[in-house]
Order: structure tokens, then sequence, then C-alpha cells
């Protein structure tokens, strides 16, 4: 079985070895403890460096779609003041036409 951040080395080393002790990084000297103690850090600023991007992409993303609805909103305004011109032009310019009955 290999676990996830232990190196294949690490994990041919635990299939091999028939001891109950700690196991040890015969490249490194290093047990498993401190092993697993030196990588957390990386793991942290790995795992960090993927939620600053997700969140530079969230705030992207929101830019994007406030700037689309405020192109929208003044779209339908544009249409709106549009209509309310156009029918109030249409108001007052009625023609009578006299048949002169």
């Amino acid at each position: 079985m290999i676990q996830h951040g232990i190196s294949v080395a690490d994990a041919t080393l635990r299939m091999n070895n028939s001891s109950v002790g700690p196991q040890t990084n015969k490249n490194l000297n290093i047990n498993e403890p401190q092993l697993m103690q030196t990588e957390a850090p990386i793991r942290f600023h790995e795992q960090l460096e993927v939620q600053r991007h997700l969140q530079l992409q969230i705030d992207a993303q929101g830019k994007y779609f406030q700037s689309v609805l405020e192109m929208a909103q003044q779209t339908v305004g544009k249409q709106n003041l549009g209509k309310a011109e156009t029918e109030s032009d249409h108001q007052g310019s009625t023609i009578r036409i006299d048949i002169g009955i």
C-alpha cells in the first residue's frame, strides 16, 4: 500500500523491511515523523497557493459578472428612455383632418 506523500523508495523499504522499529529513509537518514513534519509546511504552502489562485479566479469572475450586469442595466435604461421619447412624440403629434361636413 502506497500512501500519499511517501516516496516510492520509502514504500519499497516498508514492504521489504519486516522490523517493527521506526522506518528510516536511508538517503536522508530521517525517520517518518520527522519527514512528515518537514513535508507539512511545504504541503500547506502548496495548498495556500492553490487557494489564492482560486480566490483570484473567483474575484475576476465576480468583476466580469458585475460589468455584464451594469452593461445590461444601461442597455435596458436606454431602451426604456427611447420608448418614453417615442411615446411622447406620438402623443403630441396627432393630426386632425377636417372633411368639411
